[in-house]
């Protein structure tokens, strides 16, 4: 039987409070929608704060036995399937907290990455903001796609910049692999052609909508996920799988 290899998506930052962790819970869930069922795996990668599992509600699994396996050259899919729980249709890891994140380093996040292949179709990587933890190197080295939220900001932007530029020249990420997600929440002149030739990358806009709102104080990220994801839009051109974009990151129910 040939082994799968699944693909992997990133949402990354240059700094917090954009709307990153939404984002990725939300295009799991869209995921979700276009695959067979068990095809999709949310990755908390979150070192020291993590919150899929708040988002989702779902129990916070100890990732011991994958560390031990690992340390061990014992780790199998097996062993990393006892620490993911499932939610929503999503396969959900949960991420380390400051208890435990200091003996990880980028090498287990790496392998932990390749065993999601062998098993998913979908790997959504939701990583911390900037560039200061092993979870962000080893998600940005092996992802196959990184989706950088930025907001419609001079200095959001001059973050962003400076973020991508460190991890091309001194991690070896491949640029063409990032994809700009602007957080355009206001009626700023900040569009996806600007982001695109100051960052270097392809961009997209995304703006905010009532229905989200509503959605985000009901906790329903299928929602969220139908109305950001559920259909396309023009932007200068292109095709953009975005519709809409939430800010702030929700605690979210079934």
């Amino acid at each position: 039987m040939e082994q799968t290899k699944g693909k992997v998506t990133v949402w990354w930052s240059a700094g917090g409070g954009v709307g990153k962790t939404t984002l990725a819970s939300a295009y799991a869930s869209y995921l979700t929608k276009q695959n067979e069922p068990d095809s999709v795996a949310l990755l908390d990668f979150n070192e020291v704060f993590p919150r899929i599992h708040k988002v989702f509600r779902t129990e916070h699994l100890s990732l011991s036995p994958v560390y031990d396996a690992i340390e061990k050259k014992e780790v199998t899919v097996d062993v990393l399937k006892r620490v993911m729980d499932k939610k929503q249709g999503i396969w959900i890891m949960p991420g380390v907290f400051l208890s435990d994140f200091e003996q990880y380093g980028p090498e287990h996040f790496i392998e932990i990455i390749k065993l999601a292949r062998q098993v998913y179709k979908e790997i959504v990587v939701d990583v911390n903001a900037g560039m200061f933890f092993s979870t962000t190197y080893a998600a940005l080295n092996e992802g196959d796609e990184i989706r950088v939220v930025l907001e419609p900001s001079l200095y959001s932007l001059e973050d962003t910049v400076f973020a991508c530029d460190f991890v091309v020249n001194s991690w070896g990420v491949d640029r063409s692999k990032i994809k700009a997600v602007v957080n355009k929440y206001d009626n700023s002149d900040f569009d996806s052609e600007a982001a695109r030739r100051i960052l270097g990358v392809e961009a997209d806009v995304i703006k905010e909508n009532e229905s989200i709102k509503e959605a985000f104080e009901k906790g329903q990220v299928s929602k969220i996920a139908d109305i950001i994801f559920g259909k396309t839009q023009k932007t200068n051109g292109r095709k953009n799988i975005f519709s809409f974009f939430v800010r702030s990151e929700p605690n979210v129910a079934n």
